[in-house]
């Protein structure tokens, strides 16, 4: 981006889609954008026609600026529940559905490991260190009543406290913290003397959260080993 020779050849990129794609962007939205990008995004300007300008916004990691954006510019029923829209697949990303022209056949995955905080294990479960003071949540957005999700996890030499909690899709106006439902009551579980499993039949739709608690530890973090699927019934 610094050099003149990349900056040269963007130039010339553009001018080339330009004169021969014009108009081809309808409207872009980047969300959760770190402030890195807003200043390489500054130095693409002078090379971007205003008309392609005029049709980007871009937005921070604020939920609520960049939801209320895309509830305005596209239908929610094809936008991933991940995204705040209604779109039902396989999973919170809707993974391998037609709307995606490119991508990996599993966005759940690839988000994880994108991270570079979570791996997977030789057992297949999924790894990551929860600091002290801190919490870990993992959150399934379930369509429809009816379905299953199972979860098992285990940590390394300390216990864990965990919970399942569950925001309904009917919104009332009120917080989502006043709209969340206790599903399994709060307890610190032996887990690192053994695995934890268990499992809870969805009855309302809406986004059901899994939180691993180890706020109470003011110097031990704690290694988390899980793994979580959502099933039909």
């Amino acid at each position: 981006m610094a050099t003149k020779l990349s900056r040269d050849f963007m130039i010339e990129t553009n001018k080339m889609i330009d004169a021969n794609y014009p108009e081809v962007l309808k409207h872009a939205i980047v969300i959760n954008a770190p402030k890195i990008f807003a200043i390489l995004f500054a130095m693409l300007k002078p090379i971007i026609p205003k008309h392609t300008l005029e049709k980007c916004e871009i937005y921070g990691p604020d939920k609520s600026k960049w939801l209320k954006a895309i509830g305005e510019k596209y239908p929610m029923d094809k936008i991933p529940p991940h995204w705040g829209g209604t779109l039902k697949g396989v999973d919170k990303y809707c993974s391998g559905h037609e709307i995606w022209m490119q991508g990996p056949p599993d966005f759940g995955e690839f988000f994880k490991r994108a991270s570079n905080q979570i791996v997977k294990t030789e057992e297949g479960l999924w790894k990551v260190t929860i600091n002290a003071r801190a919490e870990f949540v993992e959150e399934l957005h379930v369509m429809d009543g009816g379905s299953v999700i199972e979860w098992k996890f285990k940590t390394e030499g300390y216990d864990i406290g965990f919970k399942v909690t569950l925001i309904p899709n009917v919104d009332d106006g009120a917080a989502e913290e006043d709209r969340e439902e206790t599903q399994i009551e709060y307890s610190r579980v032996d887990s690192h003397k053994s695995l934890q499993e268990g499992s809870l039949s969805c009855k309302k739709p809406g986004v059901y959260r899994l939180l691993f608690d180890n706020s109470y530890s003011f110097l031990k973090s704690k290694v988390l080993c899980y793994s979580i699927e959502q099933r039909s019934a």
